[in-house]
């Protein structure tokens, strides 16, 4: 019996350095494996950020294309939902849009009189520029004519404001009172302006990524002069090379 017993240990201590062994095989397979799940997690992480971009730039695209972008819901939106009935009349003009109320086009919403308003009414002038097209610019340039990204956003270049429509009739357009008076100008003469100024910045731009000069405030800026308070971006002169009224 003592024999038997005497070689029974060695089988024992045997099968408990086996397990031991597999228990430590187990725990670097299952260590890998939380390595595997994390890239994996991280890696899929990354992925739904990408599509995010880029289905934000593709409803950017479609919306700019629509006159209704993303950032200009935003300002319509009333926070109220309606499923199965009409906006309340209280809100003002609205529409349903996706079960959700949102103001009509060219109205805002007030979050100080709780209400839809129209953007060029003073209470409309407290939730967006004048200037402000409702496109942004976190991804992409601004496309639209007589336009300039600031501050993420797409806003009409001074001297121009946004008029909700399609065509001529739309987008960034002239306001004379804000120029000089007995200033002769024309449509096509804007665009030409435009488009010459555009070819103008993009020579510029190349010419100071060659050069390593700290770029330095312009007196351009709408900001420089007292007059010129409440438009954003450069006045003196403007995106078209022409000075407004507020300059002098």
């Amino acid at each position: 019996m003592v024999a038997m017993a005497m070689a029974t240990v060695p089988v024992l201590a045997f099968s408990a350095l086996s397990v031991l062994s597999f228990a430590s095989d187990d725990l670097d397979t299952l260590d890998t494996l939380d390595k595997v799940l994390a890239g994996y997690e991280e890696g899929l992480n990354l992925l739904q950020r990408k599509n995010q971009r880029q289905t934000v730039r593709m409803q950017e695209q479609h919306e700019a294309s629509s006159n209704e972008t993303a950032m200009w819901q935003g300002a319509r939106e009333t926070g109220n939902i309606c499923m199965w009935s009409n906006c309340e009349q209280s809100l003002g003009p609205t529409e349903c849009y996706h079960f959700r109320c949102v103001c009509q086009m060219d109205f805002v919403y007030s979050e100080r009189v709780k209400q839809c308003v129209h953007r060029y009414t003073p209470e409309g002038r407290e939730v967006v520029l004048p200037q402000d097209t409702g496109a942004t610019c976190y991804f992409n340039d601004c496309t639209a004519k007589f336009t300039v990204c600031s501050d993420s956003k797409c806003l009409c270049i001074p001297g121009f404001v946004y008029l909700a429509g399609q065509g001529t009739y739309g987008g960034c357009q002239r306001d004379p009172n804000l120029f000089p008076p007995n200033q002769h100008w024309s449509q096509s003469d804007d665009l030409h302006r435009w488009q010459e100024q555009q070819q103008h910045q993009q020579q510029q731009q190349q010419q100071q990524q060659q050069t390593t000069s700290a770029p330095q405030s312009s007196r351009a800026s709408c900001g420089q002069h007292p007059k010129c308070a409440g438009l954003a971006g450069d006045c003196c002169p403007n995106g078209l090379g022409l000075s407004l009224a507020c300059c002098n």
